[in-house]
């Protein structure tokens, strides 16, 4: 399959972002409910009101626990008709059969449960990243797909914007050759107010309920995800792992990990290497990095580029935020009477779930001792805990293709490489210690 249009230039994947979202499709509105005012909720309800102004979406309720301390989202979700209820239990129960579709922007041990109870309802449902915690949950929630006839689409947004799916095709086709290796680095700091936000950051479990916060579960999951499609065999489908091995650390009192990286063997037999850390005071943005024999391609926030061996390179614009947006609540607005609409599917997610629970069975997450820290006062008396030389591993780490204690990192050691092959309940055995 060729390029579209082969350039020297930054194109614009988003200039008709200004446009009607479906090109003035005419269709009635989806009748849309929401989860939640708060955090990440804020972006799936301005999702929605640039939908409704365009005819895609009638909000007709949304479920807010914490209303008092929400009154300005809670007066825009009244602008927009929607009904105010106290719990998402209530919600349902009243516009069951009612919904075309719900938006879960929740806590991620919340996801599979609410998912599937928004899909008996007779919703089609938009899940925040990621899918689920575990891999027997995504197995639930894919019976319940298959019994109510709707579908889940999850917002792992990269993967709905016409640079990724442009970056796709060009590697299917062989511009760069056959795909050996695969790699993402980056690093986002985190405080302690970060963790201390809600009931669930830098926790494995919740209660009974897994959670598996990390930054490769949330905050920098889309790019783990977006490695696992960018290995896929076809424009629809994502490389599953068939080992993992993973390296996980923490710098501070939390009970995951906030540091880590995995190496991921794949059913495209191509490698898969992920670099993360919210404990840094410098900020590395997402950078993914895909290895052919005769050429390579890279993501980032901003663009994808091209760079065949003895060609000129191509380069393509990703979408700002709020058009990503758009063309999240457009592809999800189409996928309801088209099944080839580009959405990130279940499917799509299932392998990312995969590789996060591979990654705890292979190793304990491990405390990095003090003498190898620093701590950085911040603006407004936040504190901030950094690795010592940490962006220095990741660069040669990354570089290399090898994990923290292949190259010789003082504090790093390495867990097992575990076998997915027929990988279907987390834990499949007692957790490392």
């Amino acid at each position: 399959m060729p390029l579209a249009r082969p350039s020297s230039a930054v194109e614009d994947a988003s200039s008709n972002a200004s446009a009607p979202l479906l090109g003035g499709a005419k269709r009635r509105p989806l009748r849309v409910a929401l989860v939640g005012a708060s955090g990440y909720a804020k972006a799936h309800l301005r999702l929605i009101t640039m939908g409704s102004s365009e005819g895609l979406f009638q909000l007709v309720g949304a479920a807010v626990i914490n209303q008092g301390d929400e009154p300005e989202r809670c007066r825009e979700i009244g602008k927009l008709g929607g009904e105010l209820f106290p719990d998402f239990d209530s919600m349902i129960a009243e516009l069951a059969g009612e919904l075309d579709l719900c938006f879960i922007p929740t806590g991620i041990h919340h996801h599979a449960s609410m998912t599937i109870a928004a899909l008996k309802a007779g919703a089609n449902v938009l899940v925040e990243k990621p899918i689920a915690a575990t891999i027997q949950e995504v197995e639930a929630i894919r019976q319940c797909v298959a019994e109510t006839g709707r579908f889940v689409a999850v917002g792992f947004q990269s993967v709905y914007d016409p640079a990724t799916r442009w970056l796709k095709e060009a590697i299917l086709s062989g511009v760069i050759g056959k795909v050996q290796t695969i790699r993402s680095r980056a690093m986002w700091p985190r405080s302690s107010v970060y963790y201390a936000r809600n009931n669930w950051a830098g926790k494995l479990k919740v209660e009974n309920a897994w959670v598996l916060d990390s930054p490769f579960n949330n905050a920098l999951a889309h790019q783990l995800n977006l490695m696992c499609f960018l290995a896929g065999h076809d424009m629809k489908a994502s490389a599953r792992p068939l080992s993992v091995q993973s390296e996980l650390y923490r710098t501070r009192d939390i009970e995951s990990a906030d540091t880590a990286c995995l190496r991921i063997r794949t059913n495209t037999d191509i490698s898969l290497y992920n670099y993360v850390s919210h404990s840094c005071v410098d900020t590395l943005n997402p950078w993914v990095e895909v290895l052919g024999d005769a050429g390579t391609a890279s993501w980032s926030l901003d663009q994808v580029t091209i760079q065949p061996h003895g060609a000129s390179v191509q380069v393509k614009a990703c979408l700002d935020f709020n058009r990503l947006l758009k063309c999240v609540g457009s592809q999800v607005f189409a996928r309801v009477t088209d099944t080839e609409a580009p959405v990130c599917s279940l499917d799509n997610a299932e392998a990312h779930t995969l590789c996060v629970n591979g990654a705890h069975e292979s190793a304990a997450i491990r405390d990095i001792p003090q003498q190898y820290l620093t701590t950085h006062q911040q603006a407004g008396g936040e504190s901030q805990i950094a690795i010592n030389d940490l962006s220095v591993y990741m660069s040669e780490a990354f570089d290399q293709g090898k994990l923290f204690s292949e190259i010789g990192v003082p504090w790093a050691s390495s867990g097992k490489e575990i076998c997915m092959l027929e990988y279907r309940q987390f834990p499949s055995r007692r957790l490392p210690q």
